[in-house]
């Protein structure tokens, strides 16, 4: 190949053998601008360019993919089948090597001990267990809009007064005593699930069960203020009948 082949080939003129050496500064300059102008024009794929002015037209031409693009999981070959805790966005923070260990417990309900010392100072609200087809912590609603069919209770003076408040202690509990004679029994304060039922009071009851066959398995001792309250009102109202019927016969 001879000198200036791969200039001729790349579309650029040479400088004949004839030319005179004098205007070598025009060939000079008219290099300086073929230069130029390849720099400027947009060079095909096929000449080492990528043929596009922008990067998203480069890219297409280049059969390259933008730094954000992230693959669909079924574009990816090579899928592992196992992850590490770390992955997902887990951190081993958050879910460590005893997690299968915590696991158990919490599907049994055993919670830290470490709430049982701890004093609540600020707002708060009391948290119920509640089954609509899982178990699930809440408050109580109690607002008028969230109610209907409101009616009165009929409890009687004579069923709230016989509400036993009885000290016990639990079997279970003296059971462990048996196994362990330094293990301490607390004296409890309470009331008894069959008696309530017995007398009536079946709202401060709950059961195991349904229907005829539901049997007393608990008490609901935060409801427990209510009976206190209409029993407070039952004799508030006694009270007024005497009054009225003492200034009746003082009137006579």
């Amino acid at each position: 190949m001879a000198i200036g082949d791969d200039a001729v080939s790349d579309g650029m003129p040479v400088v004949p053998e004839t030319g005179q050496v004098r205007k070598g500064f025009e060939e000079i300059n008219r290099t300086r601008d073929m230069i130029a102008q390849r720099n400027k024009a947009t060079r095909p794929v096929n000449r080492g360019g990528t043929g596009s002015t922008t990067a998203a037209g480069a890219r297409t031409n280049l059969g390259a993919m933008a730094s954000s693009w992230r693959p669909k999981w079924s574009e990816v070959t090579g899928k592992p089948s196992v992850f590490k805790p770390s992955a997902h966005g887990h951190g081993l923070g958050e879910i460590g090597g005893d997690l299968v260990n915590r696991l158990p417990n919490l599907e049994a309900g055993r919670l830290s001990p470490l709430p049982w010392d701890r004093p609540i100072t600020w707002t708060r609200r009391a948290a119920y267990m509640g089954n609509n087809g899982q178990i699930l912590l809440g408050h109580v609603e109690s607002t008028r809009a969230s109610k209907t069919d409101l009616a009165n209770v009929e409890w009687t003076r004579e069923q709230l007064q016989a509400i036993p408040v009885l000290h016990y202690r639990y079997i279970a509990e003296l059971q462990k005593q048996a196994e362990d004679p330094d293990y301490h029994v607390s004296l409890e304060l309470g009331t008894i699930a069959e008696d309530l039922h017995d007398l009536g009071l079946w709202e401060f009851v709950h059961y195991e069960g349904h229907g005829e066959s539901a049997i007393p398995s608990g008490v609901h001792y935060e409801l427990l203020g209510l009976a206190a309250l209409r029993l407070a009102q039952l004799q508030g109202e006694r009270l007024d009948a005497l009054e009225e019927r003492l200034n009746a016969l003082e009137a006579m």
